[in-house]
């Protein structure tokens, strides 16, 4: 921003929105080339500049590379459209990068980036931006296990999608609150908002929602005893992640899939299906899902009561949730190594590691002024 300096204001600004319009060009051509997502934020109306194509290959030639090395000045772009009162452009550029954060597990630069770009989308009236940003949000604070928190960001969301007529974003908002409903055990309010969602969705031929949310009815199906409603759901889930080519949520659906199959008492089927989803995960760099896929491997593994085996893909998994602040999760992990090493007859060990767990479901409890969740909750 050197360069425009010496020029005067309006010819200054006319400067900056031309920059960052190329940033914003550059965010969006980058977070095509990333593993899909939900998180990818709507078009909205900020101008964008592209620069020749044969300089974005070579820069995109490996996006997340070129995420990982303007990481500072993607934060910088924000905070410089936001200086200007530039609202549209800094809601466009926090919300293009989140899908980068979301698969990086950058936190703290996501929870900045939206609450510098939200300021100033609601001081603007700017209701578009700032229900994206809330929504983007809600889904930061479901990793944190900030679950009240979540729950005023996304139905705030949901107001302005239904104030704007954003029949995409009302749809994205309404399945992130169920997960809240969910985690929280609230299965029936879950259920609901997942068939809304779902309905939406549908009737909107979003079929990359459609995806998600099918397997969300999966997962609901199955908590119900469902089973073969669940495999239902499942099947048509794995079914059009395919057809849209999309290796994420297929991985997704797989880690989902193995419940089912360990539920039928097929451990073989289910841990196939597992090894499948992380061998996606760890290509895509993925950790979070990783680690959700890896605290399934324990799962099935101690339900065989193969401590030899569930242990360690139970310790990797809490490292990785360790590390993102998934405390629900990672406790999750220790509460079943507890258990593993009861059943071995090792109390020490397994007092120490239930602890443990403990302690991390009571703070979740103290930040969300609610009693603990419940000893083995679903990762969201």
């Amino acid at each position: 921003m050197e360069i425009a300096a010496p020029l005067a204001t309006a010819d200054k600004r006319d400067a900056i929105v031309r920059v960052l319009s190329v940033w914003l060009d550059l965010v969006r051509r980058g977070t095509d080339r990333l593993p899909g997502g939900l998180l990818a934020a709507p078009r909205g109306t900020a101008p964008r500049r592209s620069l020749p194509d044969t300089v974005v290959e070579r820069l995109m030639a490996d996006a997340f590379g070129w995420f990982d090395v303007e990481r500072d000045n993607l934060l910088g772009t924000v905070k410089l459209a936001v200086d200007w009162g530039l609202d549209e452009l800094a809601w466009e550029l926090a919300a293009g990068t989140a899908t980068y954060y979301d698969h990086r597990c950058l936190y703290q630069d996501w929870q900045h980036g939206h609450r510098l770009a939200l300021d100033a989308a609601e001081a603007a009236g700017n209701a578009t931006g700032a229900s994206v940003l809330l929504r983007g949000l809600g889904q930061l604070h479901i990793y944190q296990d900030e679950y009240d928190r979540a729950t005023r960001a996304l139905e705030s969301s949901i107001e302005l999608c239904r104030d704007t007529g954003d029949k995409r974003g009302e749809a994205l908002s309404l399945a992130t609150l169920s997960t809240v409903s969910r985690v929280q055990g609230r299965d029936a309010e879950a259920l609901d908002r997942v068939e809304e969602a779902l309905a939406i969705a549908v009737g909107e031929g979003d079929r990359h929602i459609e995806a998600q949310l099918s397997c969300s009815m999966g997962v609901m199906r199955l908590m119900q005893g469902e089973l073969d409603e669940a495999e239902s759901w499942f099947t048509g889930a794995l079914r059009l992640a395919r057809e849209l080519d999309d290796e994420h949520r297929v991985a997704v659906v797989l880690r989902r899939f193995s419940r089912l199959h360990d539920r039928r008492a097929d451990p073989d089927e289910a841990l196939h299906c597992l090894r499948q989803a992380l061998a996606t995960f760890e290509k895509l760099v993925d950790e979070r899902c990783a680690g959700y896929t890896l605290l399934e491997v324990g799962r099935v593994y101690a339900g065989q009561d193969d401590r030899n085996r569930a242990t360690p893909a139970l310790e990797r998994a809490a490292a990785l949730f360790h590390r993102h602040g998934d405390r629900q999760d990672e406790a999750t992990c220790w509460q079943l190594i507890g258990d593993l090493e009861a059943a071995a007859g090792i109390p020490d060990l397994a007092r120490q590691h239930r602890e443990r767990a403990a302690r991390l479901w009571q703070t979740i409890g103290e930040m969300n002024d609610t009693a603990a969740p419940p000893a083995r909750p679903s990762s969201p």
